[in-house]
């Protein structure tokens, strides 16, 4: 078995054991260097088998493996700042908070602590409420205490129905109050008279009326024919401009969405065909492969021709953004375990730290970055 396998396997166990832990601790215990170690914690998160705290201890967060996150505010309270800390102990003794009941200041330090402060979304009558969960309280509990915060809210609200209710009813009782008034001032009626005065004033006023409303009601008509023809004509026409630059618009949209998924694919794909292709253009022959994670990471034993005879390498490929000199680290070690010299390859940009570490630590490593 390989001896970086075993190391992984040890790591792994240790920090079940003792954590939460930072990397020193791991590294002292099996006596070996803090960057190797913390490469191979690494490793073991990206591949879910141990967890990463987003809070410090100085510089290095904490390493854990899942079901210890009920000791993680023993080993991080202490290295909390003032509002994370007084966030930390308001939330661990009531469990739940609603978001808007706390002042500013806390609202901001619950955000500042994610290790212990699980935020929920509630809807309520189609409003959004956030909620902050202790980490380690169970879900049964959680809804519990958030139905007893909204009863205690709904609460507040039902006598300001009441309250609404009462004045509709005094109102009812001024409406009939106003209504025996206007009875009053209805009884009268010598308005009618008058009325009976102006009927008889109006046919004194029918001839003159008559000449007035014809020469009216002609050039009525004569103004609103022409104004009706100009107002239909230049409306149509800038709708069929606007609906020529629509369709402008529209199909450089529609070249965006096929060219996107074309880009994409073969950055998914072909990472592997890459890797044996590059080999075989520099008539490397291939003699063992191995898949670690598929289109992320493989290792090769390979044959390399050259004026003294063929020579065996270990070849360590992986598609990543970055690489530190952790991971250099250990494909070092791969190939020293398996006493073949090793040649790094892959698509990443690599720190000038790493680079520089290459250079003092690790002279038999070869590195090669491809285009990809």
């Amino acid at each position: 078995m390989n001896k970086v396998l075993e190391l992984k396997s040890k790591v792994l166990s240790f920090v079940q054991s003792r954590g939460p832990v930072i990397p020193i601790k791991v590294a002292k215990h099996f006596g070996s260097n803090t960057i190797f170690i913390s490469a191979i914690l690494s490793e073991l998160i990206s591949g879910n088998q141990l967890r990463l705290t987003k809070a410090k201890i100085g510089s290095s967060p904490l390493y854990y493996a899942p079901g210890q996150e009920a000791k993680l505010g023993d080993a991080l309270k202490d290295y909390l700042k003032q509002y994370p800390k007084k966030a930390f102990d308001l939330l661990k003794d009531n469990k739940v908070l609603r978001d808007v009941d706390c002042e500013p200041a806390m609202r901001a330090a619950l955000r500042d602590i994610p290790d212990f402060a699980v935020p929920l979304k509630v809807t309520i009558e189609g409003n959004e409420e956030l909620f902050w969960k202790w980490h380690v309280l169970e879900n049964e509990d959680t809804k519990i205490l958030i139905n007893n915060i909204l009863e205690r809210i709904y609460n507040k609200e039902k006598p300001k129905e009441e309250v609404k209710e009462e004045p509709k009813e005094e109102l009812s009782e001024q409406e009939q109050i106003n209504e025996k008034i206007k009875q009053e001032f209805e009884e009268p009626e010598p308005v009618e008279e008058q009325e009976d005065f102006k009927e008889q004033e109006e046919p004194k006023e029918e001839p003159k009326e008559e000449p007035k409303e014809e020469p009216k009601e002609e050039p009525k008509e004569q103004i609103e024919e022409p104004k009706e023809e100009p107002k239909e004509e230049p409306k149509e026409e800038p709708k069929e401009q606007i609906e020529e630059e629509t369709t402008l618009l529209q199909e450089p949209q529609e070249q965006k969405t096929i060219l996107t998924p074309d880009k994409e694919k073969p950055k998914e794909k072909d990472f592997e065909k890459t890797i044996i292709s590059y080999l075989n253009r520099k008539n490397i022959i291939i003699l063992e492969k191995q898949t670690i994670k598929k289109n992320r990471e493989f290792n090769f034993v390979v044959k390399v021709p050259s004026n003294v005879g063929d020579l065996m390498y270990f070849v360590k490929a992986k598609n990543k953004k970055k690489v530190n000199e952790g991971e250099l680290l250990l494909a070092f070690t791969e190939g020293q375990n398996l006493k073949l010299p090793t040649i790094y390859v892959t698509n990443a940009e690599t720190t000038k730290k790493a680079l520089d570490y290459r250079e003092k630590n690790m002279k038999g490593l070869l590195y090669k970055k491809i285009n990809f």
